[in-house]
């Protein structure tokens, strides 16, 4: 059977999506209650996906789930959550969020100094080329496994 691409969910709960949508949220460790209020449904609502009892969501809905399907937390959902008071941790986005705002305070420092920001621009150029051939030769490797 061939998996349905998320980026093209067409709204449809097939056994594919239960299956992902399920994974997703324990891999997150999301109780039925916290995702199904950070997507604003009912609990049952997302039961029903994950069991495959339910064959679709409504079109409102088609947007949010390919988004938490796909690993992508739109701002909307992560909003929503924290509106609640119970925001979902995503790993990926806060370390995203921390590093920005390192480079925020390096961008604001460089502006004090700026004797060192054509060092601090030179620096951040070598580390970034560094990690891109470090990047690269990993996938390679993989690829040749």
């Amino acid at each position: 059977m061939q998996e349905q691409r998320i980026e093209e969910f067409d709204g449809r709960i097939t056994p594919a999506i239960s299956q992902r949508l399920h994974s997703r949220r324990l891999a997150l460790g999301l109780s039925y209650e916290r995702l199904a209020e950070a997507l604003g449904v009912s609990w049952s609502t997302l039961r029903k996906w994950e069991l495959g009892e339910c064959c679709c969501c409504t079109l409102p809905m088609q947007q949010l789930l390919a988004d938490f399907l796909g690993g992508r937390y739109d701002e909307r959902l992560l909003y929503r959550s924290e509106l609640r008071g119970k925001r979902i941790y995503n790993p990926s986005y806060d370390a995203s969020q921390q590093r920005l705002q390192r480079i925020e305070q390096l961008c604001l420092l460089g502006e004090q100094h700026p004797e060192a920001l054509a060092d601090f621009e030179l620096a951040l150029t070598a580390a970034a080329a560094m990690a891109l051939q470090r990047a690269m030769a990993m996938a390679a490797e993989k690829t040749t496994q």
